[in-house]
């Protein structure tokens, strides 16, 4: 018999991205019934953590560390948290166990893949963003110092030694094994939940387009202020709901077709959305972002909103596939408006893109492709 010890930095009722991630696979897990599986346990920072049946969920009692915060403040809050985690982690699990470590927190499962390795656990990682890039691309770091290297050859022994590898995204999965070619790396989308292509509220009158989620480095927040900028003759409006380091910008935005709620739980976010016409994700250039797949378009798509990307990007690949959105070049303010005017005209096109996006959207909740990290996780006892 085998126990699960799993590590995820949030947990529902957070309102972030990860905790719903987590929330798939834990419930996944604890629904299969599987009989080498003895107990799962859950190690996580969210206070109150909402429960999960089939499983015991352990609160570390460190500060939880959010994206808005300073990325200084987040590396030592991410610190604290790896140490808890490891010092929890000897009463609950043996060599014969297994440890399931998700990142970001990269600091965190740096130090509790360490441990794992010291101890002769074996481990898998649930992989969402790729470190030390990140710290490089936003400058905290640059690409050439010692700390780069030591960075990333403290995340090449992690991904080398580790029993799986879920990542994400394509992109993900792609640099892990440019980095690491023998590693068994598998990528599962993030999703959305099943529940939002259920939310139904009446469109805004007025032609609208949103933007949701954490405004951080990555963001390219200047731009939707230009695009707004740029629509405000066309009476379309533009919505931006989310929190973090360019929150003030937004706020500081007068534009009268520029609305800035701020911070909304998940479930007034998706509502508040699922009243416009369009979705915008505009992110700056660079590796990242080429190889990321934001949280926001999955959630675009199920609730069936056509979107429009920058910069090219596996995201903005996969919707113009699927006929469900376009990609620009990032900053390409006049092009995304011509877009969204055209869109807006066309009620025709945008029926057709919305459709496919519900159409589409179906094969990828995030309480199916839970079960096929489940899958793969239970391959390995």
């Amino acid at each position: 018999m085998t126990n699960f010890v799993l590590f995820f930095q949030h947990l529902p009722p957070y309102p972030g991205a990860g905790s719903l991630r987590a929330q798939s696979v834990i419930e996944a897990l604890a629904l299969r019934h599987h009989p080498g599986i003895d107990g799962i346990y859950v190690l996580t920072s969210t206070p109150h953590a909402q429960p999960i049946s089939g499983c015991q969920i352990i609160n570390l009692a460190v500060h939880e560390v959010e994206n808005s915060q300073g990325l200084l403040r987040r590396i030592w809050g991410e610190i604290r948290l790896g140490v808890a985690a490891s010092k929890a982690v000897p009463s609950l699990i043996t060599q014969s166990d297994i440890l399931v470590i998700s990142s970001p927190a990269y600091l965190s499962a740096l130090i509790l893949s360490t441990y794992a390795r010291y101890r002769r656990i074996r481990y898998i990682i649930e992989l969402r963003d790729i470190y030390p890039q990140v710290y490089a691309e936003s400058g905290l770091i640059g690409s050439r110092s010692i700390f780069y290297r030591i960075f990333a050859s403290l995340s090449r022994r992690m991904y080398v030694n580790a029993e799986l590898i879920v990542a994400a995204t394509n992109g993900l999965a792609r640099v892990v094994l440019e980095d690491a070619p023998t590693a068994d790396v598998r990528c599962v989308y993030n999703g959305y939940p099943a529940r939002i292509a259920n939310v139904s509220a009446p469109k805004h009158k007025k032609f609208t387009v949103c933007f949701h989620g954490v405004m951080g480095y990555f963001q390219d927040i200047q731009s939707l202020i230009d695009l707004a900028s740029t629509l405000s003759t066309e009476d379309i409006d533009v919505i931006v709901i989310g929190y973090g380091n360019q929150a003030e910008l937004a706020r500081a935005c007068d534009l009268p077709n520029f609305v800035f709620k701020g911070r909304l739980s998940f479930e007034d976010t998706i509502l508040e959305i699922s009243k416009c016409h369009v979705g915008l994700c505009l992110r700056k250039s660079g590796n990242i972002s080429e190889d990321s797949f934001p949280v926001k378009v999955w959630e675009y798509l199920g609730l069936g909103l056509p979107t429009l990307v920058t910069p090219h990007c596996e995201a903005g690949t996969f919707l113009e596939e699927n006929a469900c959105g376009i990609q620009f070049e990032a900053g390409a303010v006049k092009d995304i408006a011509m877009k969204v005017i055209e869109l807006k005209k066309k009620s025709e096109l945008l029926f057709y893109m919305s459709s496919n996006c519900k159409k589409v959207g179906t094969q990828y909740t995030r309480e199916k492709l839970g079960i096929d990290i489940a899958h793969l996780i239970l391959d390995k006892l």
